[in-house]
């Protein structure tokens, strides 16, 4: 994957070995796609300002804490997927209902 510039993609010359590069983008976008929501509503989420509060008021910062609240529980279910699973159409179909919330 390529450093974050508003979207993750692909890198040039990843392959593995049996699978053509259509194939393995076509399993990786979803992936790809969430982690790039999942980035964007991180930044959203995060105040860059401490006075945030003031400028933004009560119901900005209450829909951030829940946007921060279900990124932290996104987190944990991904940091809970099991070493097992090691293809990435397996990491895709564990990850299935997670990948549908943060749409």
């Amino acid at each position: 994957m390529s450093f974050f510039q508003g979207h993750f993609s692909i890198a040039e010359g990843l392959y593995v070995s049996g699978k053509s590069p259509e194939a393995i983008e076509s399993v990786c976008y979803e992936l790809l796609q969430c982690a790039t929501y999942y980035h964007r509503l991180t930044d959203f989420a995060c105040p860059r300002q401490p006075s945030s509060l003031e400028q933004f008021g009560l119901v900005m910062e209450a829909f951030r804490s829940g946007i921060s609240r279900f990124l932290q529980h996104y987190r944990a279910i991904i940091l809970a997927v099991p070493k097992s699973t090691s293809t990435l159409l397996g990491l895709n179909t564990l990850l299935r209902k997670v990948i549908i919330q943060i749409r």
